[in-house]
């Protein structure tokens, strides 16, 4: 397989396998992958928690100005 990366990207690889952040470039995208897998998982374990809450009934109503708030904050939050 191929992978083609943007010019930052590689420098990033080649600035982490230099100071020992990777010990290729296989490692990093071996450690991505894994990563983003986990990830991906923790996401659709959510998903199915709030679906299962919401067919219980403990769903919550929130108005359209609520729910942006929560994303701004959430925004914030991450930053």
């Amino acid at each position: 397989m191929s992978i083609a990366l943007s010019p930052e990207k590689k420098a990033f690889i080649e600035r982490e396998i230099a100071s020992g952040g990777f010990k290729s470039e296989t490692d990093a995208v071996e450690r991505a992958l894994t990563l983003y897998e986990r990830h991906l998982i923790r996401i659709r374990g959510a998903i199915a928690e709030a679906e299962r809450d919401i067919a219980a009934g403990r769903g919550l109503t929130l108005t359209a100005d609520q729910h942006l708030a929560q994303i701004r904050a959430n925004a914030a939050q991450n930053r």
